[in-house]
């Protein structure tokens, strides 16, 4: 009877997702992290049009707004004046919007070809103009900041218009202890200060970040041996796959062959973090902060304690982290645990292919809860058809997932779907994210709209959490619950110690 269950389990997992939304099957497609992007079809690919019809448009639009930046100089010595000031925040709003159009074009297009010289260099110049206009709005920080708060109110009652912008001006004067002189400020501006930033720093890497993401995309990856003694290309995307494989030999081989192939280049990845390092120190220096983590927790409100008491409080609690990974000794009878070990599931026989209609329609079915216009809009993003997202992996895409927006337009998720049930964990997790910036952009005004990082994880593990009572309610047997229970506390693992260890060490 069990091994019936377990076979309709699988089956069910197999099986093509049910056109209860109404989506067409799709082509068939398997993922292959070390192919080419051209061999995957078209449909899996996100669709960049809706932010810009072709790479021309793009270069068009950032040709008018070089020439529009130069606008905000007028505002120079007006703020004082309620209208004028109405008038430039929101000039400075419309050309912010418009760069972030262009830099999430080219960070999306550089995400999927790595490699791509001409790419990359079309990254730095929309990068470049959000330097120019970073720049170019000093001046409007500083004279903001020099207001008095009695001016301020008489503003904000005689424009009400005003009132998207207190959050925004808040934050500032708020920090007007750390502003600098004209000159200093300018200096900073060239250095590449982003302490200022009004953007996700993710979409705006430093030159020590841009030197390890080109670094990672020349390493030269090992070949290691699948599970049936094949020679097979191992990639950042794929490492994780065989990382947990079940069978030892090949896990081991995957990741001595990755940790080995990084240590080939310690001394490269060394120097770029102590760069980044010694950059993210010398930027806090320059504002007057004893530490870069009290400079950029300060940039959202947040006080080191936060982060204090959060690497107390988890390694104050490491009995329960010790006595899951015992207990995983145990199961797999090993004699010691390597970091190899971490991964693999511990029941065998409960490893389950899932395709990425069933995880579409599982993931639905899991997040019925929070209503039907959230399942709608999840409908229409998660269906490729509709571009939001770019599904399989290839040999030069980035590794991981994320998800990106900018305002107006529907965000982009980026994917590397490899038939898992981790992958399906992944879409609920990323699809939070990508619903809740299109919630904040539907309902918010652009000043507004976006999220501190310290918030940002909450509606990602929602759904998580979500989706995993739900196939655990849903499991066909005792052996299946039992595995989805220990996905649980991988995500445990993960979610609170991992990340929390490298805050820690960063």
């Amino acid at each position: 009877m069990r091994k019936a269950l377990l076979l309709l389990w699988t089956v069910l997992a197999i099986a093509p997702a049910a056109a209860g939304d109404g989506m067409p099957e799709l082509p068939p497609f398997v993922p292959d992290a070390a192919g080419s992007r051209a061999a995957i079809p078209q449909v899996y690919k996100w669709d960049l049009t809706a932010l810009y019809p072709s790479e021309q448009a793009l270069k068009d639009s950032m040709q008018a707004l070089r020439a529009r930046i130069p606008s905000l100089d007028p505002c120079r010595g007006t703020l004082g004046e309620p209208s004028k000031l109405e008038r430039c925040l929101t000039l400075y709003a419309e050309l912010h919007d418009s760069v972030n159009h262009a830099t999430l074009y080219a960070n999306l297009a550089l995400a999927t070809e790595q490699s791509n010289d001409h790419l990359r260099t079309l990254q730095q110049q929309t990068l470049d103009l959000l330097d120019a206009l970073d720049s170019r709005a000093g001046m409007l920080r500083a004279e903001l900041l020099e207001l008095d708060a009695a001016s301020l109110e008489r503003a904000y009652a005689s424009r009400p218009g005003l009132a998207s912008f207190r959050p925004y001006i808040d934050n500032l004067r708020r920090r007007r202890g750390r502003l600098l002189s004209p000159e200093g400020e300018r200096l900073l501006a060239l250095a590449g200060d982003n302490l200022w930033a009004e953007i996700d720093l993710n979409e705006i890497p430093s030159y020590h970040e841009k030197t390890f993401g080109a670094l990672l995309s020349d390493i030269p990856w090992p070949q290691i041996h699948d599970e049936q003694g094949r020679t097979v290309q191992l990639t950042l995307a794929n490492y994780s796959r065989y990382r947990a494989s079940t069978d030892r030999a090949v896990r081991r081989e995957a990741v001595t062959a990755f940790l080995g192939t990084l240590r080939t280049f310690q001394h490269a990845l060394a120097g770029t973090l102590a760069g980044q390092y010694a950059f993210n120190v010398f930027l806090a220096r320059a504002r007057g902060y004893d530490t870069a983590l009290e400079a950029y927790l300060d940039k959202d409100g947040l006080e080191p304690q936060v982060y204090e008491n959060l690497v107390a409080t988890v390694g104050a609690h490491l009995a329960p982290l010790h006595r899951y990974v015992r207990l995983r000794k145990k199961m797999l009878g090993l004699d010691e645990v390597h970091l190899y070990d971490l991964y693999v599931p511990l029941l065998e026989g409960t490893e389950t292919r899932v395709p990425f209609p069933r995880a579409r329609e599982q993931v639905l079915e899991a997040l019925a809860p929070l209503g039907e216009q959230y399942l709608a809009m999840l409908r229409e993003g998660s269906d490729p058809r509709n571009g939001w997202i770019d599904l399989y992996p290839s040999r030069d895409k980035q590794s991981g997932a994320f998800s990106a927006s900018a305002y107006g337009t529907h965000p982009y998720v980026l994917l590397n779907y490899q038939d898992s049930v981790d992958d399906m964990f992944t879409l609920a997790h990323e699809f939070g994210h990508a619903l809740h910036s299109h919630l904040a952009m539907t309902h918010q005004p652009y000043s507004t709209f976006r999220y501190v990082p310290f918030l940002a994880e909450i509606a990602s593990t929602c759904n998580e959490a979500l989706l995993g009572d739900y196939l655990i309610a849903h499991a066909p047997s005792r052996r299946e619950k039992a595995a989805l229970l220990v996905e649980r506390l991988e995500g445990i693992r993960t979610t609170i110690y991992r990340q929390t260890l490298f805050a820690e060490f960063e």
